[in-house]
């Protein structure tokens, strides 16, 4: 059902409706007087404002000569639209939720990661990711993904990023020792762009939420923000105010236990010689 919404799955539609429409070279204007409505509800679709009906989305892809795989799936985002948080088990629809997730990081302000037992993606060296993948046949593509996603740090008007890692996460084994010490001297680089902080929950800590898993929290200009949260073959995405709200409590409480960042990137340097 149509209505007002503004939730991940309404804006992730409206990106890829948007997206396919600019692929079909076909303006805003002309698509609403193919339509017979006006620009501004276009513009609300798009803009994850106002859910569009199931027969809208048809109607609009059919007016920008979307069709066959391409058209099933949109139709099918729409017809989830409504639902205000996004839960997805098996490979399919996380790797759907992937391609939401790199979206969301391009557009958003800030983004705050916590990684109790892994390296967060956003900080990842390719070799550090292809241990981590394997030798599924996916494993390059998804290298590939992963290091893509890098350049909403390096980009003009970059994210605000702060990572909040585990101790764990630096001397788990993951790979072989050079693989670990040029993943952690990695860290050390990309911690000295102005919009990077990096800091460490260390090992001997009282408990705190960062124990209990990883999450992402994201920051938007003008949008609610979200919660991503990921574990083996089921991903999530959370909007619910109360909810997102817990998400902030939780970094509040992990900051009173990390080592500043000064503190956090001299034992990252520690850890390197350990490893070599």
């Amino acid at each position: 059902m149509a209505g007002t919404s503004y939730n991940p799955r309404a804006r992730f539609l409206g990106a890829e409706l948007r997206e396919a429409r600019v692929a079909a070279g076909i303006g805003v204007r002309e698509l609403a007087k193919k339509l017979g409505i006006g620009h501004a509800k276009i513009s609300l679709w798009e803009n994850g404002k106002k859910i569009p009906t199931t027969e809208d989305v048809a109607r609009y892809l059919t007016a920008i000569e979307v069709t066959g795989d391409e058209f099933d799936r949109l139709l099918d985002m729409a017809r989830s639209a409504g639902q205000p948080n996004w839960l997805e088990v098996g490979i399919p629809g996380i790797a759907e939720q992937l391609a939401a997730l790199m979206w969301f990081e391009k557009v958003a302000t800030t983004i705050a990661e916590v990684g109790p037992l892994v390296i967060p993606g956003l900080l990842q060296t390719g070799d550090y990711a292809r241990s981590i993948m394997g030798d599924r046949p996916t494993a390059d593509t998804r290298v590939a993904m992963r290091l893509g996603r890098r350049d909403v740090l390096t980009r003009r008007n970059p994210a605000e990023f702060t990572a909040l890692i585990g101790e764990a996460a630096l001397r788990q084994p993951i790979a072989e020792p050079d693989v670990m010490a040029a993943q952690l001297d990695h860290l050390l680089k990309t911690a000295e762009l102005p919009n990077v902080t990096i800091q460490v929950m260390p090992a001997n800590t009282r408990w705190h939420p960062g124990l209990l898993g990883p999450f992402v929290v994201l920051t938007f200009p003008k949008a609610k923000p979200i919660v991503h949260v990921e574990h083996h073959r089921s991903s999530a995405f959370i909007f619910d105010d109360d909810d997102v709200q817990a998400y902030f409590e939780a970094i509040d409480r992990i900051h009173q236990v990390t080592l500043s960042p000064e503190e956090s990137l001299g034992l990252i340097a520690k850890v390197i010689k350990e490893t070599t």
